[in-house]
């Protein structure tokens, strides 16, 4: 019998190429039918590909055959520069693996809905621009505007969770894509990727929901930036002070944060934890957001702050699945926006069944299942 046809890949590009798909070695040995170690030594150089894995390969990781034989992989610009560490975290670390594979895989799901979305010629939903010099109250009352939020429903909210739900579904139905990702508490608290047709905005559900509702903020000024960001928690330098800034102005805006104040004097009460126990709880946000806003807007000192603590911004509890379906952990992880295009796609003959099943990593019956969670009324899970 002759010997199989051995295809030369670049060990290098085909990493790349896995990471950049968010593919792990074990999804390529199960596509390839083949021992995870025959794709640890094709990535190590040491072993490559016969015709029919490399077949596989091409079809797994979606690149041009041609792609594979390039001499070095492209340039990586997929993970943007800056980002955002969680509580008490060393400045000077690294994107972790989680982050970058959580990057990769956001971006992935932005390059699908940016095509499908221009291939049906759809408007983009035009987000407002604006530049660091221009002063973040002013960008924020555009922003509301923009997106129709109202502070009167977002105090009006049972609570924190509830105003989630609410800000990822006036996202979505603006045409963001927004994540629910489960990142860990020593994960960055989120990250936002711009794009005209299809920006992104990630959240670390590691945190708790008053914590996440100020991300949302945070990543939006990003965006209104025209600016990728994986944010660290350093405030006070460039634009990421900007965007909390943004952000604290956004959920509370001065006006508002003006009036809060003045009831606390005419009860002759002082701006202290209390009044920012109280901040937190009207605007539904972080202790260390109102804490923030009160000490910008001059209403209290800077070592207010340090009384807070911020290890408070976690969940409590262990957070976990707790049995969710395939269908469920999409919807709750990638949001609405992306599987609705990926079903408008195939409708308008643009994407296959066997397509969107490869992109949502879902079963026929899972896609029936998903279907009809999409069809079902009410906003997405916090």
């Amino acid at each position: 019998m002759a010997a199989p046809t051995l295809v030369p890949i670049t060990p290098s590009v085909l990493a790349w190429a896995m990471e950049q798909a968010g593919i792990s070695e074990e999804e390529v040995a199960e596509r390839c039918k083949v021992g995870k170690g025959l794709v640890a030594a094709w990535l190590a150089g040491d072993a490559q590909p016969t015709k029919t894995q490399f077949n596989s390969l091409v079809s797994l990781l979606r690149r041009p055959t041609a792609f594979f034989f390039l001499s070095a992989p492209p340039n990586d610009a997929a993970v943007p520069a800056s980002f955002r560490h969680p509580p008490r975290d060393d400045d000077k670390r690294g994107i972790s693996v989680a982050e970058s594979n959580a990057v990769r895989t956001a971006r992935r799901l932005q390059r699908v809905s940016r095509w499908i979305l221009t291939e049906e010629e759809a408007p983009p939903p035009k987000l407002p621009e604006a530049t660091m010099a221009e002063g973040a109250e002013a960008v924020a009352d555009r922003v509301r505007v923009f997106l129709s939020w109202s502070t009167t429903d977002q105090r009006r909210a049972a609570d924190s969770s509830a105003v989630v739900r609410l800000l990822r579904a006036r996202l979505e139905e603006t045409g963001f894509l927004v994540l629910h990702l489960p990142l860990g508490k020593a994960g960055c608290r989120g990250f936002s990727l711009y794009d005209p047709f299809a920006p992104v905005v990630a959240i670390n559900t590691a945190f708790n929901a008053a914590a996440r509702v100020f991300s949302y903020g945070h990543e939006l000024g990003h965006l209104v930036l025209h600016t990728d960001g994986i944010c660290t928690n350093r405030p006070d330098e460039g634009v990421e002070r900007w965007c909390e800034e943004f952000s604290a102005a956004f959920l509370m805006p001065r006006s508002d944060v003006a009036a809060f104040v003045a009831e606390l004097r005419g009860s002759a009460m002082e701006v202290d934890f209390r009044a920012v126990q109280r901040l937190a709880t009207r605007f539904k946000v972080s202790l260390r957001a109102a804490a923030l806003r009160l000490i910008r807007l001059n209403y209290a000192k800077a070592r207010l702050y340090e009384e807070v603590d911020q290890a408070a911004d976690f969940k409590s509890g262990s957070g976990g699945a707790g049995g969710a379906t395939s269908p469920e952990i999409r919807l709750r992880e990638w949001g609405r926006t992306y599987p609705r295009l990926l079903l408008d796609a195939e409708e308008q003959s643009l994407l296959t069944r066997d397509d969107i099943l490869e992109y949502l990593n879902l079963s026929n019956t899972q896609l029936t299942t998903l279907r009809q969670q999409l069809s079902t009324a009410g906003a997405t899970s916090e």
